[in-house]
Parts: structure tokens; sequence; C-alpha cells
């Protein structure tokens, strides 16, 4: 890679120093830059062609430089001879002008090393596009090595140079002398013009210098000489003769084969009698003409091989060939210039045709070939003429190939824009040959002539031509050039005074939309749009501006659309069917887009009642209100519909937190009931629940020491964060997978008794602090129903005892479980006073309490009923429960019965049993069975008559 680069740099530093050395000191680097070397041409191709730029304008031109070095090898005189026919070469070219002609820009500069002139800008020889490529740069161009003549190239170059010679044998009496391939240039647009005057011959007819001479004569002989010749051409005239005037005569060199090569002709190209005779005259340049028609058919290659050592032989040889000339070398000539190749390549000069004759055979009368004949003619045409030729020109460019089109047609079409009556038709062929070019050469070769015409207003139709093509213009134009030129053309047309303009740009913007700068169209597109629909008077100009606005409103943001141009509608003051449709449209395409849309704040609050108020105008008909009316309900249909789901879902999410808020609160009040006693166990306690019985929340209670003696309702700190923390462990545990159940097993219940005097004396403090209003409620359960009424008792105490077929117990926690045959209906017992009557709590345990403790409540002239006895015996499956009031007739009742579906009253017990149901204001009601006397805890019986006075005096 790094030989690759080195082998680059020092071709280019090779280059420029051969560059830098070929014009150092020459005049011609004062005014001009020289460039890189293109190609080669002239005698011998010993020109070496460079491009350049004039430094004060800036214009490109070519520059021709010939190396001093290239004659080192010849003896002085032969140097000195071939500077000077070179020399006199190019000093021809200066003086003579004409489009078929090489123009020289700059005359020849001598400086030691070099001589230098300028020309137009060129792109190469003929010698060089056929593959001759001496004196050329290493490597050769690749736009050279490439380069392929199209046939309409070849037939017009042909033409040109019949006219070149046209105009020297006619007009300048004089013959080239060295008509070859490489004395033909090809310039930057393809023209083909002649040069290589170094051995051109003047006319030296009589005559002409008779009338040379005539210019340094008095004036009164040059009157005589005058009337001689107007005398001449008025007899010829009278008699019917027709003026027979001399031929001019040109005296040519005889041939040296010792002068260098580059003080002689091509031999080539040169006639017979050049050679042979040593005369020559205007057929002699025809004959040259015939060699490039062939040569030029042929790949570059002449009619016959010259020996230049023995030339007269060949010419001799090639003498007899020409008489006879064979067809087959004509083959690759096309057949309707064959025979005119074939004329001018004959051996007699008579019989060669002239130039003029040449210009007018029907080889050259090819559409494309008059067509650039047409345009090279353009400067003698007026208005009207070059009008009607562009308007046709259309149906003629795509006949051309493009690089005749975009170097020979566009530079002639350009060059009109000074002409602004010429615009308006040469715009549409600049604007088609620029759709068949590349971006790249759009910018280059035609922008740079478009911009100014962007800013014609005059004449109109500059505008309409532009906004058709406007899908072009933003797509080739850089973006830059189109927010200073393409963009404020259009606005200007927005504002024009002209209707149609206006109308026609609002009809033509929504196909480049695409292409427009989103800020460009909101801040500077969109604002004059609105301005044209509020500020014109036409009804058609309002509609378009409507309708321009709902053809782009897919490229606007929505918030945009509802800020900016839904407020606008509203600004509308006009009333015509056609202007309320236009903002129906509008209103449709924003509300139905899916990019787009309208909310339904929006629609509930501004768009409805607009559009309900529009709906009922009296210009509107039944097809356009119904119209209004299906808008109006679609919009009706979508806030509907999104409004009840947004309150749907709000509704579900107040549920969700709702359900959140309960589980927490019970979650709170089940850890609260596990710090607070429980009014059941203070009460089993009161009536001397053994120490071996199960709690509230099926957990072993110990004595009644171990209880809390008090309720506390106000938390402590450290308390209140220990529930914090519970809380937040609940919320973690809520979110992990569920445990599955363990069994506990209950523990061994005591049979020990517990003295019920003795702690209903420790627990008086505790039951007068039940009170509903001190104590906090437990939430409720499932299968219970508390009673918000206060009891209805005389005493306003209730005491009941039996079984509650609505209430259920479970072994442990307070959730609820389906009854099975372990369930028992226990005993549930309230208090119910003033300050507890309205305290209850669901209660229950998998082992049948010991009631023993209550025996000595019962007098002694009753048999005593143990409250063992008294509680029902433990369901068994398949038996049925008996009501309430039928275990007052059996020792043992069967209680089964299930316990729910029935409410509950205060304290747990059924609604509709009064005190007649509670055994302890009536215990005689029962009728038990006779049972053994219950020990006490020391071991004796407990027959003391102060236990019932204490519970008189407590129960009232």
């Amino acid at each position: 890679m790094e030989s690759m680069l080195n082998k680059l740099k020092s071709t280019v530093t090779k280059v420029t120093a051969d560059m830098t050395s070929a014009v150092m000191g020459n005049p011609v680097t004062r005014e001009f830059e020289v460039g890189r070397h293109i190609a080669s041409g002239g005698p011998g191709m010993c020109w070496r062609i460079y491009n350049g730029t004039k430094k004060s304008t800036k214009q490109e031109v070519a520059v021709f430089v010939l190396d001093k070095k290239m004659v080192e090898k010849y003896q002085k005189f032969d140097k000195d001879q071939i500077i000077e026919s070179l020399k006199r070469g190019v000093q021809q070219l200066t003086r003579l002008r004409h489009p078929r002609l090489l123009t020289v820009q700059h005359p020849l500069e001598e400086s030691r090393d070099c001589l230098a002139f300028c020309t137009e800008p060129v792109f190469a020889s003929l010698s060089n596009v056929l593959g001759q490529w001496d004196n050329l740069p290493s490597p050769v161009p690749t736009d050279i090595k490439d380069y392929k003549l199209y046939d309409v190239e070849t037939k017009y170059g042909l033409l040109q140079i019949s006219e070149g010679l046209s105009f020297l044998h006619s007009g300048v009496k004089m013959v080239h002398g060295n008509l070859c391939l490489e004395n033909v240039i090809l310039n930057k647009s393809g023209a083909w013009k002649i040069m290589g005057f170094d051995f051109s011959i003047s006319s030296i007819n009589p005559s002409d210098a008779e009338v040379r001479r005539s210019a340094h004569l008095p004036v009164c002989t040059c009157m005589y000489l005058f009337l001689c010749v107007y005398l001449y051409i008025s007899l010829h005239t009278c008699l019917h003769l027709p003026p027979s005037f001399p031929q001019p005569k040109y005296s040519c060199k005889e041939w040296e084969p010792n002068l260098p090569p580059l003080c002689l002709p091509n031999p080539e190209y040169l006639a017979p009698e050049y050679i042979l005779s040593v005369s020559c005259d205007a057929a002699s340049d025809m004959y040259s003409l015939g060699v490039v028609m062939h040569a030029v058919f042929n790949e570059g290659k002449p009619v016959f091989q010259v020996n230049k050592h023995d030339i007269f032989k060949s010419f001799s040889r090639q003498l007899d060939q020409l008489s006879r000339l064979s067809p087959t070398m004509l083959n690759k000539i096309p057949e309707e210039v064959r025979e005119h190749v074939k004329m001018l390549l004959s051996v007699t000069p008579n019989v060669r045709p002239d130039a003029d004759q040449m210009t007018k055979i029907p080889f050259f009368d090819d559409v494309g070939a008059v067509t650039l004949a047409y345009f090279d003619s353009l400067f003698q045409r007026d208005n009207l003429q070059k009008s009607q030729f562009y308007k046709n020109l259309p149906k003629v460019l795509p006949k051309l190939p493009k690089r005749v089109v975009v170097y020979r047609i566009l530079p002639a079409l350009t060059s009109e824009f000074v002409n602004p009556d010429m615009v308006p038709f040469v715009l549409p062929n600049v604007l088609l040959i620029a759709e068949e070019c590349t971006k790249d050469e759009y910018v280059r070769l035609i922008l740079p002539d478009l911009s100014p015409v962007f800013k014609q207003q005059e004449p109109v139709q500059i505008l309409l031509i532009f906004l058709q093509k406007m899908d072009l213009l933003l797509t080739k134009t850089p973006p830059e050039d189109i927010k200073n030129s393409v963009l404020p053309m259009v606005y200007r047309a927005l504002e024009a005074p002209s209707i149609q303009i206006q109308e026609l740009c609002l009809n033509i913007i929504p196909t480049f939309a695409n292409l427009i700068e989103y800020p460009s169209m909101k801040n500077a597109l969109i604002p004059r749009i609105k301005s044209a629909c509020l500020q014109t008077s036409s009804l058609a100009v309002r509609v378009n501006s409507l309708v321009c606005l709902g053809k782009i409103l897919e490229y606007l943001d929505k918030w945009y659309v509802i800020d900016e141009i839904l407020p606008f509608l509203q600004q509308i003051p006009s009333r015509e069917p056609a202007v309320l449709m236009g903002v129906l449209g509008i209103y449709k395409c924003t509300f139905s887009h899916k990019k787009l849309g309208i909310p339904k704040e929006h629609l509930a609050a501004k768009s409805l009642p607009h559009l309900v108020s529009l709906s009922i105008d009296n210009n509107l008909n039944l097809n356009q209100f119904n119209s209004f009316m299906a808008v109006i309900k679609d919009m009706l249909t979508r806030m509907e519909a999104e409004h009840k789901t947004k309150l749907e879902q709000l509704h579900s999410m107040q549920e969700q937190q709702r359900s959140m808020n309960i589980n927490t609160s019970q979650t709170n009040q089940s850890e609260e009931m596990k710090r607070t006693p429980s009014p059941g166990n203070q009460i089993d306690d009161v009536f001397g629940g053994s120490s071996g019985s199960a709690g509230v929340n099926g957990k072993a209670n110990g004595n009644s020491a171990s209880a809390p003696q008090l309720n506390r309702m106000s938390l402590t700190l450290e308390e209140k964060q220990r529930l914090a923390k519970e809380q937040e462990q609940v919320a973690k545990l809520r979110n992990q997978p569920a445990l599955a159940p363990q069994s506990i097993k209950p523990a061994t219940p005591s049979t020990q008794a517990k003295d019920l005097t003795s702690c209903l004396l420790n627990n008086m403090t505790s039951l007068g602090s039940l009170s509903l209003t001190s104590s906090p409620r437990p939430g409720l359960i499932q299968g219970s129903t508390i009673s918000a009424y206060p009891s209805t008792t005389p005493m306003g105490s209730m005491a009941s005892n039996g079984y509650n077929p609505t209430m259920s117990f479970q072994t442990g926690g307070q959730g609820m479980r389906p009854p099975g045959p372990g369930l028992y209906g226990g005993m549930a017992t309230t208090t119910s006073t003033p300050n507890f009557g309205a305290l209850t709590h669901n209660q229950g345990s998998t082992n049948t309490p010991d009631m023993s403790a209550l025996d000595s409540l019962f007098t002694s002239n009753k048999p005593k009923v143990s409250l063992n006895q008294m509680a029902p015996p433990k369901l068994t499956p398949g038996t049925t429960a008996t009501p309430w009031h039928n275990q007052f007739g059996s020792a043992q009742p069967s209680q089964t019965a299930p316990m729910q579906g029935a409410p509950l009253a205060m304290g747990g017990v059924t609604s509709g049993f009064g005190m007649q149901a509670n055994p302890f204001f009536s215990p005689q009601n029962f009728s038990q069975p006779t049972a053994a006397p219950v020990m006490n805890a020391g071991g004796g019986l407990r027959h003391s008559s102060s236990v019932n006075n204490d519970l008189k005096d407590l129960f009232g």
C-alpha cells in the first residue's frame, strides 16, 4: 500500500513538474492559470493541451504549449524552420474568425523554453478520440480512452468541417493545405473546429491582387476600376451570358523530403496532385476531407499508408489504386455517403464536389444534425422563429444522446435566459434535460443558470413552469439552494396578485409537500396558505387553500394541527357551502387520521360546538347536512367510548384500592387483636376457665396471672414502630407463594379446676374496662352477625347459655372453616352491662371446655349438674341437632344443628331468646341427672354460700 502511495505521489509530482516547466517564464502565465495536461493536437501532435483559467474573469480556457525540447534533436536550421512554421500557423488561426475554426483567446507567446497560446475550452483532438495518444499524459485520461463518437456527432462534425472549408475556400480564398485528424479539435461542447494553418495557401488571383493594391490608389482610380467591373457585369446580364469570374489560383511548394516532418504536411491526407504535379487548389482540401471521412468511420485509419522515405513512389502506386478504387475499402462508410466519399477520393480534381455541395448532401439531413446546426445559427433568428423552434424541441431531445444534449444543446438554451421573452419557451426544455441529468450534473451545469431565473416574476409563465416541475427542483436542488431560491419562489406565487397563479400553487403544493422540511412548512408555508385563505376575495382560492391544508395535514405535528389549524377554521368568516365542506373535510381528516386525532376534551369543548353550529347553516343542502351529521356522530361515538372506558378503568382502580385498604385494615386489626386480650378470654377467666382450655386464637391459656390485666387503647412509639414493621412484612408475604398448611397438635387440657371466686375478684377491674366506647371493636367474622341494638332485658344485662345455631368455631385463628365431625356447639357466655353489652366475639376450640369450676354456683338443695355434663356432645356424622328448647327435657340432648343461617343478636345469642333461656337466672329449670361432687383444687368439696351471694351482688 505504501509503495502504491509513493508511486502515485511520484507521478503527481512528475506531472506537476512537467507542467510547471512547460510554461515557466512564458508571458501566458501572467494572465492565465495553467491546469492539468488533458490532450494533444496540431501538426504531428506536437501541441500539448492544458486546461486553464483566466485570472481576471475566471473564464475557462485551453492552453496550447509547445515544448522546445521536442525539436532539440534537429539542427539549428531545422529547428528554426519548425518554430517558424508553427508560429505562422497560430498567427494565421488568430487572424481568422469563424464558428467552424478554433477560436483563439490569447495570441501566441514565446519564451526561451516554449511557445504558448490560449483558445476556447477544448476536450481533445479528433486524433485523440480515435485512438492516437501521442504526446498525451500517462496514464491516458479515462474520458478520452472511453470516448465513443455517436452517429449524430459524426454527421454534424463532418458537416462542420465542410462548412469550415467552405468558409476558407469561398470567403477567405484560402486552401488549408494540411487537413487531417490532428488538426481537427473537439471543443468542450463537442463541436468540431479546424486548426493547423501552418501550410495554408492564399489565393494569387490577379483580380484579387488588383483589388488588394487598389486600397493604395487614388480615389479616382478606384472609382474607375469599380465602374469597369459594373459595366462588365451589366453587359453579361443584358446578353444573358453567365458571368465568368476567374477561378482563384494557389501556388504550393515542392515537396522536400529532407525537411523535418513538422515542416511538411501529413502526406497520408494530401491529394496526389500536390506531390506529383506540385499543384493544389480547393479540390485538394476536398480530397483531404474524403480521407478524414474514411478515417472517422475506420477507427482513425487513412485510405493509404504512405512510405515517407519514398514518397513519390508511394503516391504513384496510390494513384493507380485510386483509379480503380475497390468497394471493400469503403464498406465501413455509411451507404448514404459512400458515393460522395468515393467522389472526394477521385484522381481527377474536377470530379470532386466542392465544400458548398458537400454541406447540402442528404447524409447531413439528419434530425439531430439539423437541430445542432440550427442551434449554431440561432443568433441569426428572430424571437418568433426561436419560439417556434423551442416549442418543437421537446420532441427531438429524447432522440439525441445525453452527451450531445448536455454539452451541446444545454449551453445554447441557457444562453437564452438573458432574454426574458424567450425564458418561457426555453425553460421547459432545460427542465426536461435536468430530469435526465444526475444530481451532480444538475448542480454543476444547470443550477447556476437557473438561480437568476428563480427570481423572475415576469412573464408569469415562468412561475407556472417552475411550479409544475417543483418535485424535480426539490429532489435535485441542494437544501441550501432550496431554502434560498426555490421556496421563496413558492412564497411569491402564494402572494402573487394573479388568482390563477395562487390556484395553481395551492393545487401543486401537496404534490411536493413531503419534500419540504418541517420547519419551513410550519413557519413559512402554512402561514401564507392561511393568509391567502383569509385575505382573498376569490372563492376558488379560499376553497383550494382549505383543500391544500387538508392534504398536507399528514406532514404536520398533531399538536400543531390542534393548536393552529383547527382554531384557524373558526376564524373563516365565509359561509359558502364549498367553504363549509372544506372545513368539514379538515375536521374529518384530523379526526380520522391515525397519526393525528382530536382529543375528547377538544371534541367536547371546541370541535363539536363549531361543527354543530356550521351544520345548521341555511346554505347547506340535504347531502351536505348529512355529511356534517355523520362526522358529528362519529365524534360523539368515539368520545363516549373513550370517556366510558376511562371511567370504567377509574372505577376498577378505585375498587382495587378499596380492596387493598380493607385487606390492610383487616391485617392491622388482626395484629391488634393478637396484642390485645380478647373479651372472650377475659370472660373465660372470670368464670373459671381452666388453664388447659383453648383460647380464642386456639393457643393454650395459662393461669389468669399470665393474661394482661388492662386493655391499653394508646400505643407507645415502640409499638407503633413494631406495627409498621409487621405491616411491611405482611405486604412482602402477600407477594410470596402460599405456604402449605401444617397441622398443629392441640395442647392437652388440664382437669384441674379453677377457683371462680378468686378469679372473679382478681378480674373485676378487667371486666369493668370492657365497654363499647373504650374497647376496640373487632372486625366482622364470616358467619357471625352483630346486632347494633341494645339488649331489651329488664336489668339491662343478659346471660345466655346453650347452643347457638348461627355460630361456628374452629381450631385456632379467626378464619372460618367448614364444620366437621369434630366441631361442637360450645357455650358462649356473654354478659351485657351498660359498660360492655355490645361486645361480642366468636371463639372456638377443638377441645370440650372444662366447666367444672361453675359447679359451686348451684344451690345445695338441687342436684348439682356439672358444666361438663351440660356441654353438648361431639357431633357424629349422620346425627341431627334438636332445637334449643328440646335440650331441657332430656338428660343429654343431641345438638348437631348446623351453625349457619340464623342471625345473631347481642352477644352472639339468637334473637328471640330472652332471660328464660339463661340458666344463670333460673338454674332450677334445668333437670339434669345427679352428678358426683366435684373436687376443688385442694381435694375437698366446695359448698360455699358466699359464692352465690357474690354472684347475686354482681348480677343484681
